[in-house]
């Protein structure tokens, strides 16, 4: 008998803390989660996207600052009465007309830098879609360990109370104990297995997810994660603050938006002043170019109220852009103080779990253990304390997982990782 308690023990105490990564499959991707990341940033179709949209941006921006087209006019004059077909040969003169329209100085290197502060926000935000969607993956590939490390515990958990069984075939072999605790534990093994059923279909909905995030089958094959591990200690908030008003996408890209409607503003302010159009016309006479023309053209702002309106759009554009900046720094503030605290409390009962609870538990299931050899406490007595432990080994793994949850929060809302993948 003493075999068996000793075995138990053992089992009890030891294969709860088998790593995540033993349980594996044939994966087309590493297990680690900086390569699916990686990944996801080269794969991601939303990603794809928004780069493409950049590149968009960026070749508008090379364009803005270069003039129009000119123009070109052919005019044939003198074209005999009798004979007016074909134009070409019969016409005694021919004056060749080529227009160029400069707009007001300071116009086009406004629209230039309008164009580039654009793009300049376009790439703030492609930074924000790519830090959305890469969170999305850290939460989605974290749910996943839980689940795995979830189905490793409860398959050991099994196979105890299958020992369990065993011990208690054999004592009731003996008179010890009635058949009851055989069906106890039976019927112990079936409510987990029924949980694992649920479990393993949560793990298939988990692994199509985080295929789809990284534009792969649903279906395809994904190794067991590495090991997701409690890692601390993270900035104060204060620092973190200070660091997301320099980093977070959305602030910046609406920054260099304020910088677009300001430059929009002053070039409407340029409307009130006119284009100008130069122009050089040759004129060729039968066979020989006997003269040229020169002209300057440019367009009369008479309608003022039309321009008044268009700068009171551009002013409105540019007040809205400030305005908004401000909720998205009040917002991004507040974002950063409830997920510092959220992730302070799960650090803390982290600790209460591996400091306390999880000791005390394990402690009272090997007491249970020997107690109920000696016949000291019954078979639901010691079937309580797996249960506890059970329970205490999936919520501290579950508190392990929230808590790098909540620091991809926190990430998202600085702009950038705080602590290594």
């Amino acid at each position: 008998m003493s075999i068996f308690r000793s075995t138990l023990i053992s089992v009890c105490l030891i294969t709860f803390f088998i790593p995540a990564s033993s349980f594996s499959e044939e994966s087309l991707l590493g297990e680690n989660l900086k390569g699916i990341l990686e990944y996801a940033k080269k794969e991601n179709p939303e990603i794809r996207a928004y780069r493409e949209r950049v590149n968009a941006f960026e070749a508008k921006a090379n364009y803005a600052g270069i003039l129009d087209d000119p123009s070109l006019k052919i005019e044939f004059g003198d074209i005999p009465r009798d004979d007016p077909f074909p134009i070409t040969g019969k016409a005694e003169m021919t004056r060749y007309t080529i227009t160029q329209m400069f707009p007001f100085p300071g116009k086009l290197s406004l629209m230039e830098k309008m164009a580039k502060k654009e793009a300049s926000m376009a790439g703030e935000e492609f930074r924000d879609k790519e830090i959305e969607i890469l969170t999305m993956v850290k939460m989605v590939y974290f749910e996943y360990y839980y689940i795995n490390r979830a189905l490793g515990i409860m398959k050991e958990v099994k196979d105890i109370i299958s020992e369990l069984e065993k011990i208690a075939g054999i004592r009731y072999s003996t008179g010890l104990v009635p058949q009851q605790d055989i069906i106890k534990a039976q019927v112990e093994i079936s409510m987990i297995t029924n949980e694992l059923i649920t479990m393993e279909s949560e793990k298939k909905i988990l692994k199509a997810r985080l295929n789809t995030l990284l534009n792969r089958p649903a279906t395809t094959s994904l190794a067991a994660p590495g090991d997701v591990t409690f890692k601390y200690p993270i900035p104060e908030s204060v620092e973190l603050a200070e660091k997301a008003l320099k980093r977070n996408p959305m602030i910046k890209a609406m920054e260099y938006n304020i910088k677009a409607q300001d430059a929009g503003k002053v070039l409407a302010e340029r409307n009130y002043y006119p284009d100008f159009m130069l122009g050089i016309a040759p004129v060729q006479r039968m066979e020989r170019f006997s003269s040229w023309d020169f002209m300057v053209g440019l367009n009369i702002p008479i309608w003022w109220k039309k321009y008044d309106y268009r700068l009171g759009e551009a002013r409105a554009n540019l007040n809205s852009s400030k305005a908004r900046l401000d909720s998205i720094k009040n917002q991004v503030s507040f974002e950063i103080s409830q997920a510092y605290i959220k992730v302070e409390t799960s650090k803390r009962v982290i600790e209460l779990y591996e400091t306390g609870i999880i000791p005390q538990a394990r402690l009272s299931l090997e007491s249970a253990l020997i107690n109920y050899q000696t016949g000291k406490v019954d078979f639901l007595t010691l079937l309580e304390n797996q249960r506890i432990l059970k329970k205490t080994m999936l919520e501290h793994l579950r508190a392990v997982v929230d808590f790098r949850m909540k620091v991809a929060e926190l990430e998202r809302a600085v702009g950038e990782d705080i602590i290594e993948n």
